[in-house]
């Protein structure tokens, strides 16, 4: 293919692969409802940083990859704070007790109206 054919390609608004349908359009559906992903330890500036180019209402996972529960509980609280949804990782291995675990999820509850 040479790349007169290449471009006029690329520029057309339907493509065989996809049936037909307009590539803006799919391109668009697929970024329309995406997440991000932070640790808590980044939650302030990622969150800080991403006011700005990030729908209200946007899934931010929070990954519980170290660190102490309260860790992710704050940073789900920075998050829901700044009008995103915050869906932390909740790991079972991470409680060792029943109760850390209620402590934990009651926290969340309260503090980042994770539910």
């Amino acid at each position: 293919m040479n790349i007169g054919a290449l471009q006029r390609r690329i520029e057309e608004p339907t493509n065989d692969v996809l049936g037909g349908r307009d590539i803006r359009a799919v391109i668009r559906n697929l970024i329309d409802d995406f997440s991000i992903e932070i640790l808590p330890k980044e939650a302030e500036k990622k969150i800080g940083d991403g006011r700005s180019h990030l729908r209200r209402g946007t899934r931010v996972y929070i990954a519980y990859t170290s660190g102490c529960p309260d860790e992710v509980v704050n940073a789900a609280q920075i998050v829901h704070e700044a009008s995103f949804v915050p869906v932390p990782h909740i790991p079972a291995r991470r409680f060792g007790s029943l109760s850390e675990f209620r402590g934990f999820i009651e926290a969340l509850a309260k503090r980042a109206s994770v539910r």
